[in-house]
């Protein structure tokens, strides 16, 4: 009788299977190679999948066998080796290991996509609210923009455009790399 495979399970595997296309094994060759920085950066994103902070993921990293053997780990990172790695992460991973999984499931069959949902928003780079910043004297006078394209059946985020405003960001030209 085949034993079931988590769910959980299955993701760390995809995750880690993406991580490895686009990080580099070490970062250089002196590196003390207690783990690969594709295996940090798998940790780090199932953090952000389990909603979990680095401390609770641990914990979790120690209780599971089977997530360690998915991520292929022989010992458990520490929540702040997770930590700095999370730092070095930049926009250009996410949107390559994005593209790695759409072109993966695009082979596979699984993303077909009938209808696509384009929206575009900006976001304040700070957490000070726009009342604060006039009354200081220094209104807002740029913002981060983000254009999106998620497929209605999938549910995925098939191509992303990121911007800095104030200008128009053409959410049109987010569905450009699905062409």
């Amino acid at each position: 009788m085949k034993l079931r495979e988590s769910r959980h399970v299955k993701v760390a595997r995809i995750i880690y299977a993406q991580t490895q296309a686009v990080f580099p094994k070490y970062s250089h060759r002196f590196s003390p190679k207690k783990f690969t920085l594709p295996q940090l950066a798998a940790c780090v994103l199932l953090c952000f999948y389990f909603k979990m902070s680095y401390r609770d993921f641990e914990e979790l990293l120690l209780m599971s066998k089977e997530l360690r053997d998915a991520l292929e780990l022989t010992r458990v990172p520490d929540y702040s080796t997770l930590n700095r790695m999370y730092h070095r992460f930049r926009a250009s991973h996410l949107d390559k290991m994005n593209e790695a999984l759409l072109s993966t499931l695009k082979q596979a069959g699984l993303v077909e996509e009938e209808v696509i949902a384009v929206d575009a928003t900006g976001f304040r780079p700070t957490n000070a609210s726009a009342y604060f910043q006039t009354r200081r004297g220094k209104p807002f006078r740029r913002w981060l923009k983000g254009g999106y394209a998620v497929g209605a059946s999938s549910q995925m985020i098939l191509a992303t455009v990121h911007g800095v405003g104030p200008s128009s960001v053409d959410a049109q030209a987010s569905c450009k790399s699905l062409r």
